[in-house]
């Protein structure tokens, strides 16, 4: 979930890019190998879920990012 508003489109514009860019990045560390690799196989339990909850990397934007898509009221 990405919490937003959706109502104007300089939020919507920003939450795009920079999904847009964390794709783009996510790709540049992939080769064509490791997309083709068949799917690991799921975690068999909820302390495994969580654990791999806490190793997903996580996203910060730059403070001109967020201070572009201001909170309007």
């Amino acid at each position: 979930m990405i919490p937003g508003n959706d109502d104007a489109i300089r939020s919507c514009d920003l939450v795009a890019r920079v999904v847009a860019d964390g794709v783009a990045a996510g790709r540049t560390k992939v080769t064509a190998s490791e997309m083709s690799a068949p799917a690991e196989e799921p975690p068999a339990t909820e302390e495994a879920v969580e654990a791999a909850a806490d190793e997903t990397p996580k996203v910060e934007l730059e403070p001109a990012a967020v201070a572009e898509g201001g909170a309007s009221e």
